[in-house]
């Protein structure tokens, strides 16, 4: 992929928001129930973190006790993304698996990708 494919791709993604991302997923039916509500949950995070959490931080600095809180509740978003990107891993890996595709083939495309990526 040359670098003005590659421009257009990330222009493309820039348009879309994590919200509206998560509105798409809602509306597609695709994601259990469970997983989505901890997505929603995860943009509710989000939204406080780029709109609302200046004052909080402002807050931390003077204070142990609200330093304590925003860096758990940093923490959290952290390790709930991670859980959430295992389980949406797993789920990709299942549907391409009961879709036919083998495991050799889906190792082989993962490992290409990779590859991409780092270089």
């Amino acid at each position: 992929m040359g670098e003005e494919e590659g421009n257009l791709l990330v222009t493309d993604a820039q348009k879309k928001t994590f919200g509206g991302s998560i509105s798409r997923l809602s509306k597609s039916e695709h994601l259990p129930k469970d997983v989505l509500v901890r997505f929603q949950a995860l943009l509710k995070d989000r939204n406080w973190l780029v709109h609302s959490s200046n004052a909080d931080s402002k807050k931390a600095l003077d204070d142990d006790v609200a330093y304590s809180d925003l860096h758990r509740r940093l923490e959290s978003m952290l390790d709930e993304t991670g859980r959430l990107l295992k389980e949406i891993s797993a789920l990709s890996e299942k549907f391409v698996l009961s879709h036919g595709v083998s495991v050799e083939a889906l190792e082989a495309r993962i490992a290409e990708t990779l590859g991409e990526w780092q270089s």
